[in-house]
């Protein structure tokens, strides 16, 4: 279930009549004269409205309604056109069901174009009177733990998240001492008369393992007035909230569907077979200067854990080559090498993993099986990474994650949220970014020489 904003049900309604609007336009500009006609006696109107809640339905699907999408860029457009590109195989299956309630091909695009224009327009809007008019969605933290207070210091310093603490409440602080830009207003068990005094939207309790203050839960314990940290710290993060033992026995939410893994298959290998139509010459140059300058074999061979923890071999331009010295054998770089992979084109080979469905565009980083193996061991919650495909690109190493933890939390939460929109703005991202790092470096390790 997704986590929604309390103020998500007004977006939605204005979306919806937005997007009504947009189809009604559309259907104007289409139909001229006749457009009155269409819309009142050919079930116009009726597919108008019927195409509007679809799209609005696919919104949701797309996280658009969650507490965290308030702010208008690349990721909010990529996801529009995700659930609008959506909206064209729903027609597709309405116009087969019930032909009288399915847009004409023309009119949809002319109606989903305008509803792209009207739904970005929206939302600089209705977030500008969210952070103007209306204020900012006031969070009031129970429990002054590690967790409620990175939260705290995350809204202090990403005031565009449309965020603000009305303070803490714990039991072992001081009353007035400030906290990441928060007042602790008093002990969690007075949550019941604070709450009559302070303004605020969402209460979110974090004991750390700890039971509930009994008062606390005498005077507010009704289902869903208190939120867990989890789906905050997520929006806010884009990490998960931690990992507990019972996430590797119980962990359906990092078990994507299988309908998800299959449609990110079918869209990476449509987009490789494209990459390797216009990339095929620079492969073949780069695999004739290695046997002219080196010699040898042209790609390196490594073997990798992948999906549900099954091996595979994975390619990339062999870089590196044995040199004999005075203290034994050893591997450097050759002089092409370098240059290969400072362009991080040593990695082209990979795309051949990709349309062998051993790889993804995004996923985690592809791990050396021996790595992975011992990292497993040590780590028992590593495995849950392995519910998707490893690939080209990690959101854990775009976030240039300072230990294994730290990256799996990244990893787990492109686990849970997998989407075409989400890697096609983690693929996009990878490009533009300055700290994003080679995969090499981070994790793949030396491959063994050979192919």
């Amino acid at each position: 279930m997704r986590s929604l904003s309390q103020r998500a049900g007004p977006l939605a309604i204005l979306d919806f009549l937005l997007m009504i609007g947009c189809y009604v336009l559309a259907t104007y500009l289409w139909r001229g004269n006749g457009a009155a006609v269409y819309l009142i006696y050919d079930n116009g109107l009726s597919a108008d409205v019927l195409t509007a809640g679809g799209v609005l339905i696919l919104l949701y699907f797309q996280g658009l309604y969650a507490a965290q999408r308030r702010q208008v860029g690349l990721d909010l457009a990529l996801r529009l056109t995700t659930a609008l590109g959506m909206a064209f195989l729903l027609e597709a299956g309405v116009f087969y069901l019930q032909r009288d309630l399915a847009l004409p091909v023309t009119l949809m695009l002319f109606g989903s174009a305008l509803a792209f224009v009207a739904l970005l327009l929206s939302r600089f809007v209705y977030y500008g009177l969210l952070s103007g008019s209306f204020g900012p969605e006031r969070i009031l933290l129970v429990g002054a733990t590690p967790v409620n207070r990175a939260i705290a210091a995350r809204i202090l310093a990403r005031p565009e998240f449309g965020y603000a603490v009305a303070g803490f409440l714990d039991d072992a602080i001081e009353p007035g001492t400030v906290l990441e830009g928060a007042r602790v207003l008093g002990p969690a068990s007075a949550l019941s008369e604070i709450r009559r005094t302070v303004a605020y939207h969402r209460i979110v309790a974090d004991f750390s393992g700890a039971t509930a203050p009994l008062s606390m839960v005498d005077h507010c314990g009704i289902p869903g007035f208190l939120e867990k940290p989890d789906a905050l710290y997520e929006m806010l993060f884009a990490r998960v909230c931690g990992i507990h033992p019972a996430d590797v026995l119980f962990g359906v939410e990092f078990a994507p569907a299988r309908p998800k893994i299959v449609l990110q298959t079918i869209y990476a290998n449509l987009l490789v077979l494209a990459a390797l139509a216009v990339l095929s010459p620079l492969m073949l140059l780069i695999a004739a200067l290695i046997r002219i300058l080196h010699g040898g074999p042209v790609l390196e061979a490594q073997l990798t854990t992948g999906w549900r923890l099954t091996p595979f071999t994975r390619f990339r331009f062999r870089c590196h080559e044995i040199v004999e010295t005075p203290a034994g054998a050893r591997r450097q770089a050759t002089s092409l090498g370098v240059w290969l992979q400072r362009l991080r084109l040593d990695h082209l080979p990979q795309l051949l993993n990709v349309l062998r469905g051993e790889m993804a565009l995004v996923g985690p980083p592809p791990l050396r099986a021996d790595f992975a193996n011992a990292l497993i061991e040590t780590l028992p919650h590593y495995r849950l990474a392995y519910s998707v495909k490893p690939g080209l690109v990690s959101w854990s190493l775009l976030n240039n994650a300072a230990d294994v933890m730290t990256a799996l939390e990244y990893d787990l939460y492109y686990v849970k949220s997998i989407s075409p929109s989400l890697d096609f703005s983690i693929f996009l991202q990878a490009f533009t970014h300055p700290r994003f790092q080679s995969q090499a470096e981070m994790a793949a390790g030396d491959p063994a020489p050979g192919v």
